[in-house]
C-alpha cells in the first residue's frame, strides 16, 4: 500500500542518514587521532630537552630521541601487517587479549600512533578506550602530558581510558604484574652508552631488549626501533641469539 511505500522510504532514508553519520562520527575520530599524534611528535621533541641541564648535550646523555610521527605511523603499519590485524574483529580481539607496554613512552607519539592505527582499522571511540596500557618513562612532565591528552580525548568523544596506567621510573628496575592476557611491549628505547662495567649490554637500548624479552612470552610480542648496529655488531651476539630463541 501507498502508507507502506512511504513508512518503507522512511526506514531507508533514516538507515542511510544514520549510516552516514556514523561514518562521518568515525572519520572525526580518526582525524582527532591523528592531530594528536602530530602534537605529540612536537612536544617530544620539546620534552627530550627537560634534561637537568636543559642542553642538546644532556638530552643525548641521557639518550632521549624523539620519535617522528610519520615513523610512528610505519611502526604500528609493519606491526599490524606482521601480525595479520587487517580487520576491525581481528584487531578489536587483539586489545581485548592483550596488554599493552611502553618503557620508554616519552610525549607518547607511538602511543598515539597506536590508537589512530585502531581507529583507522574501524575501531570506534568506546572499543579502542578498552586498551589496557602501561606507559613506562623517567621523565614526570612527559607523562603528565600524556595523562592529559588522554583525559582530554576521553572527555570529547565521552569515553574513559580507565585501563591506562603510568609509572615514573626506570624500566630496568620496575616490577611487572602478571595477568592472563598476553603482553606486547614496543617503544623507541633510549640509545646510550653505557658506562663501563654498568651492564653487560655497552648501549642501554640492549638492556631493554634484554629486559622485554624476560617478560614478554611467546604468546605476546616485542616491537622496537633499534639502531642497526644490533644487526650485526659483535657486542650484540648475544642479543642476537636471544631474540632467535624467544621467537620475537
Amino acid at each position: 500500500s501507498m502508507a507502506e511505500d512511504t513508512l518503507s522510504r522512511q526506514t531507508l532514508a533514516s538507515d542511510l542518514e544514520t549510516t552516514t553519520s556514523s561514518a562521518a562520527s568515525q572519520s572525526e575520530w580518526v582525524n582527532d587521532l591523528r592531530t594528536l599524534m602530530i602534537a605529540s611528535e612536537e612536544a617530544e621533541l620539546k620534552l627530550s630537552y627537560l634534561s637537568p641541564c636543559g642542553t642538546e648535550h644532556g638530552r643525548k646523555l641521557s639518550g632521549s630521541y624523539y620519535t617522528p610521527a610519520d615513523v610512528a605511523t610505519f611502526f604500528w603499519r609493519e606491526f599490524f601487517r606482521f601480525h595479520g590485524l587487517d580487520d576491525p574483529s581481528v584487531s578489536k580481539d587483539y586489545v581485548r587479549q592483550t596488554r599493552f607496554m611502553e618503557p620508554a613512552a616519552g610525549a607518547g607519539a607511538l602511543i598515539f600512533a597506536l590508537l589512530h592505527r585502531l581507529a583507522l582499522m574501524g575501531l570506534r571511540p568506546q572499543e579502542v578506550a578498552e586498551i589496557e596500557l602501561c606507559v613506562v618513562d623517567i621523565n614526570k612532565r612527559a607523562l603528565a602530558f600524556i595523562q592529559e591528552q588522554l583525559i582530554a580525548l576521553g572527555l570529547r568523544w565521552h569515553v574513559t581510558f580507565g585501563k591506562v596506567s603510568f609509572i615514573c621510573g626506570d624500566f630496568r628496575s620496575i616490577e611487572m604484574t602478571r595477568s592472563s592476557k598476553s603482553l606486547t611491549i614496543f617503544g623507541n628505547p633510549p640509545f646510550v652508552s653505557n658506562p663501563v662495567g654498568s651492564s653487560r649490554w655497552k648501549n642501554l637500548f640492549a638492556d631493554f631488549v634484554d629486559i622485554a624479552l624476560r617478560h614478554a612470552d611467546r604468546r605476546g610480542a616485542l616491537h622496537f626501533i633499534l639502531p642497526i648496529s644490533v644487526a650485526f655488531s659483535r657486542d650484540f651476539r648475544e642479543l642476537r641469539k636471544m631474540l632467535v630463541a624467544s621467537g620475537q
